[in-house]
């Protein structure tokens, strides 16, 4: 009953608000002597709480299915079919039947078995006193004994044990582990096998718990497999079927364990430039040496060689690369895309792809924390390819590693690590040299011959162009000259990386810090000492001591560097980068590799992605990928599952696209992405042109409805409103017969945001002034400006854009088709049919449409447009030259002729023409100018290019800039 609370046969009390389905009763003994009989239930979440409440109970008895479903009053399903009560069957076992009692149902059979049901949340089942100590489930054994009645089903395999080792130990044990981290039946079995060691070692004896508990019977390495799948033995050592292994410290035999559990012998060598050794307790050919290639600050460049240059160019180059097809090399891809930040004053690196095995790995600075593997976003760690690809965090830096020992990492700033071993020695190519250990011919182009210029070498290795980008400076390159450096010299700035008793002092012996400290001079010079540029140059310093595993020491303090580290976490500048995390309870002793700086989860905190959070906030791990709490994600690349990471772990359930919408990616995020889009624009007095493309005008200056989701039941679309308030414009006349639109509301995802006419810079977010551009709700609404409009938009596709003065436009993604109301029309496609009234009936009277989906505002006068003559006219003396003014939209040859063919200008022109005319001689240049930039918003926001059609007599930019600057001034005076 209720949540449901449970109250067995023995009157044990307990509550279970699990929303499956579960044995309630049912004879465990089968005996000839007591009929068999089984009676279940189905439980299900509320839709109004998080509360789960009885869906069906189910009655197996005689051979019968009875169903007794919730809320099908007067009716029960017998052998799935629906029949009204009563109902009575004699089988030859015997007879059930089944009347309704007041507002339940009774089922009770000639044995003395009684179910009752009241078609919502109270179940009572009775059995006689002959079935006492022979029947099992929720409701417990009837034994007389309520302390043993949550008996799972197979009943008590460990009870003789019981006595002699107290189980609850080994229970919290278990329950400990799992809330850590992994998944729950490796911790069952694991914790079942403990047990069961002890007991027996106790020399008591425990029955077969394995089938029950579905652990499977032999254990090869850390899975339980059959026994005929079962590996190979080789001197006391036992191997997995697959696994391969030297069986000499020279590394010339190889034994392969097939899976008919034989050994299987290679003679072999390692490879040229590789040893016999043992990593990390594994013997294997590994290379001898590596190399390291470094990019840091502005950026600087240390090749694999040792060669030091520096390049500001800020488009896509290749890194590092394989160049040669030399047989047994696994070919790859570093690439980097430079920033401009400061066009004066140099570049920074700000993506990092590498391409390996068939995966993109995109680091970006936009996206500190995760990364993106083929399109998706992912947290860390992310293992590819069978671990042949691992990505995880090490202090600051995202780190990649191959099975053949490359190694890439970057610090989702500036700072990048290019590893490779000797085995690619002499075959790699790129900005980061070719590898060979000769320094002088580092500089090499693409065709083999050598650059004239770290700008001709930057030419050569560009592989894509972002817009405005460039090969170095566009002038004569950013220097300080000597007499500014020295300023810098000091431990405040650069002096820390050469001082012999600083913190880096068990490091200069081993790194050279001259290249580092030359850097540091120029990038802080460059910059005037400001911005704390030195920190990237010591971070990175830092960085290369601890790769070689050389002592760095404490050097940021609280005005140096300090380092800013999120919530629930500190730092260390030796932290070992493989942190407690939700993924894995591998604690920092037992981290392979040398330490890194960075931020480390507090005491009693777990790394989820890239925050710190308490045990019970960890995410879930499925299928390879993490994903946090509360997340909803579509697996395996398709969107046939749609599933949900909880406190419980993963719930899935069957999914499919809606209309208009196609499995893909977007953002990085795969999802039900829409297929196409709906714009519907309002401009000046205000005119409507709808989703379906009717226009008509509408004067009204009251708050009204433009768009809004509507019939979204049985969907999984997010629910909106746009509301947009018109006014009177006084702006254009003393005595106004033009309205416009004053605010602009949007609500979405539980906020309401306010644009307001003239308000520039600022917006308006559940009552509180708010700075653009900001983000909400983790990035679900971004409000930021674009040009001169202010643009409110959805991680579902909907946007709102409003230029603070005359136009606003609602997009809505295509899979709202036929799910919105408002003056903006049904998106239906029929655009015959788009005033509809909010009660669902038609309308062909405008003004009728308008008021149906008025906002009723408390204290405002307003009215609902005019009718007939008390409407503006336009005197057709004035007509002439108003055409002439506005026909720059419809001008074949003009700047707007390449949207003619994607939007049509008539409706625009016939709009211009109108409120010019109506703006009178005070409004018509301001008029003139919002009219025709309503034609260039709405062909911009489709992507079509309009040439410049400004000029010193139409429009002319100032006379814009002038109009804001004013309104900003009014906010203030």
């Amino acid at each position: 009953m209720g949540d449901p609370h449970y109250r067995t046969f023995d009157n044990y009390y307990y509550s279970f608000m699990g929303n499956c389905s579960y044995i309630l009763a049912k004879n465990c003994i089968g005996d000839q002597t007591h009929p068999l009989f089984e009676v279940s239930v189905k439980n299900e979440k509320s839709a109004k709480s998080l509360l789960t409440a009885v869906g069906q109970i189910t009655i197996k008895v005689f051979d019968q299915v009875i169903e007794m479903v919730r809320n099908e009053i007067s009716m029960v399903r017998v052998n799935y079919e629906v029949w009204s009560l009563p109902v009575t069957l004699k089988r030859p076992q015997g007879q059930l039947n089944l009347v309704q009692s007041g507002l339940s149902v009774i089922l009770w059979t000639d044995f003395g078995l009684t179910v009752q049901y009241d078609w919502e949340e109270y179940v009572k089942i009775t059995v006689p006193s002959s079935f006492m100590g022979k029947v099992c489930g929720m409701c417990g054994n009837f034994d007389g004994q309520k302390d043993n009645d949550l008996i799972k089903q197979g009943g008590l395999k460990f009870k003789n044990c019981h006595a002699v080792i107290e189980p609850h130990v080994f229970f919290d044990m278990c329950k400990f582990d799992y809330c850590r981290g992994g998944e729950m039946k490796d911790y069952i079995c694991d914790m079942l096998q403990v047990y069961t060691d002890a007991c027996q070692r106790a020399g008591v004896e425990v029955h077969d718990w394995r089938r029950i508990a579905r652990c499977r019977y032999f254990r090869s390495g850390d899975k339980c497999i059959r026994k005929e799948e079962c590996g190979c033995q080789y001197n006391g050592r036992y191997v997995q079927p697959g696994e391969a292994f030297w069986a000499d410290d020279q590394c010339t035999q190889k034994l392969i364990c097939n899976v008919g559990g034989q050994l299987d012998k290679e003679e072999t060598n390692c490879p040229l430039g590789q040893g016999c050794t043992v990593v990390s307790g594994i013997r294997d050919c590994y290379p001898v040496h590596y190399g390291t290639c470094l990019v840091s600050g502005d950026p600087h460049y240390l090749t694999f060689d040792g060669e030091a240059f520096d390049f500001q160019g800020t488009c896509v180059y290749e890194l590092a690369g394989v160049c040669s097809k030399k047989a047994g090399l696994e070919p790859f891809d570093v690439i980097v895309q430079n920033d401009g930040r400061n066009k004066q004053k140099g570049s920074s690196t700000k993506l990092l792809e590498v391409k390996v095995y068939g995966n993109t790995i995109v680091i970006s600075e936009d996206r500190p924390g995760v990364v993106m593997v083929n399109g998706e976003l992912n947290n860390l760690p992310v293992n590819l390819n069978s671990n042949k690809v691992q990505i995880y965090r090490s202090g600051f830096f995202a780190v990649i590693e191959t099975d053949f020992r490359l190694k890439v990492s970057y610090d989702w700033n500036s700072a990048v690590t290019v590893t490779v071993p000797n085995t690619y020695q002499g075959d790699m190519c790129g900005l980061c040299g070719n590898f060979n250990g000769n320094v002088t011919d580092d500089m090499l182009l693409k065709n083999g011959l050598v650059a004239k210029t770290v700008e001709e070498l930057g030419q050569s290795w560009r592989v894509a162009e972002i817009p405005g980008c460039v090969n170095g400076c566009t002038g004569p390159c950013p220097n300080c000259d000597l007499t500014q450096k020295i300023q810098y010299e000091t431990n405040a700035y650069c002096g820390l990386l050469n001082d012999p008793s600083g913190p880096f002092r068990d490091c200069i012996a081993g790194i050279n810090p001259s290249t580092f400290y030359q850097g540091c001079l120029y990038d802080v010079c460059l910059h005037q000492g400001k911005g704390s540029m030195q920190c990237k140059t010591l971070a990175a310093y830092t960085a290369a001591c601890q790769a070689k595993g050389l002592t760095v020491y404490p050097w940021r303090t609280a005005t140096l560097c300090n380092a800013q580290c999120p919530s629930n976490s500190h730092y260390e500048v030796c932290d070992k980068g493989c942190g407690t995390t939700c993924q894995s309870t591998t604690t920092a002793g037992t981290c392979k590799g040398p330490c890194q700086e960075g931020c480390a989860c507090n005491r009693g905190f777990l790394l989820s992605g890239d925050q710190c959070v308490p045990v019970e906030q960890c995410g879930c791990q499925y299928k390879g990928r993490y994903y946090k709490a509360g997340k909803t994600f579509y697996p395996d690349g398709l969107c046939a599952e749609e599933c949900v990471c909880s406190g419980t772990g993963v719930s899935c359930k069957k999914f499919s696209c809606g209309p208009s919408e196609k499995c893909d990616v977007k953002s990085g995020v795969r999802s039900c992405q829409a297929i196409g889009q709906g714009v519907c624009s309002i401009s000046g007095d205000p005119h409507y042109n709808t989703f379906d493309n009717q226009t008509y005008n509408f004067m009204g200056t009251c708050t009204y409805v433009a768009a809004e989701g509507c019939h979204l039941d049985g969907t999984h679309l997010t629910p909106f409103s746009v509301v947009v308030e018109n006014e009177k414009w006084y702006d254009m006349s003393d005595d106004p017969k033009v309205s416009v639109a004053k605010l602009v509301a949007v609500t979405v995802y539980g906020n309401t945001i306010i644009m307001r006419r003239n308000q520039i810079g600022l917006v308006m977010v559940n009552g509180v002034m708010m700075n653009v551009p900001l983000n909400l709700n983790d990035e679900q609404i971004v409000v930021k400006q674009v040009g001169s409009n202010y643009v409110i938009s959805t991680d579902f596709g909907l946007k709102v854009t409003y230029d603070l003065v005359y136009h606003v436009t609602v997009t809505v993604p295509g899979n709202y088709r036929d799910k919105t109301c408002g003056l903006c029309g049904n998106f239906n496609g029929n655009k015959d049919d788009e005033f509809q009234l909010p009660d669902g009936k038609m309308t062909k009277d405008v003004t009728t449409f308008g008021a149906s989906w008025k906002v009723g505002v408390p204290g405002v006068v307003c009215e609902d447009g005019c009718v007939g003559d008390s409407c503006p006219k336009c005197p057709a003396s004035e007509m002439k030259e108003i055409d002439s003014d506005c026909s720059i939209l419809t001008d074949p040859k003009g700047p707007f002729a390449v949207c003619h063919a994607v939007i049509d200008p008539a409706s625009y022109f016939r709009d211009c023409v109108y409120d010019v005319c109506v703006a009178g001689a005070k409004g018509h240049t301001q008029m003139l100018c919002h009219s025709i930039n309503a034609y260039v918003i709405d062909c911009q926001d489709i992507g079509t290019k309009v040439l410049n059609w400004r000029s010193q007599s139409l429009c002319r930019k100032y006379a814009l800039l002038l109009f804001a600057c004013r309104s900003l001034l009014s906010l203030y005076n």
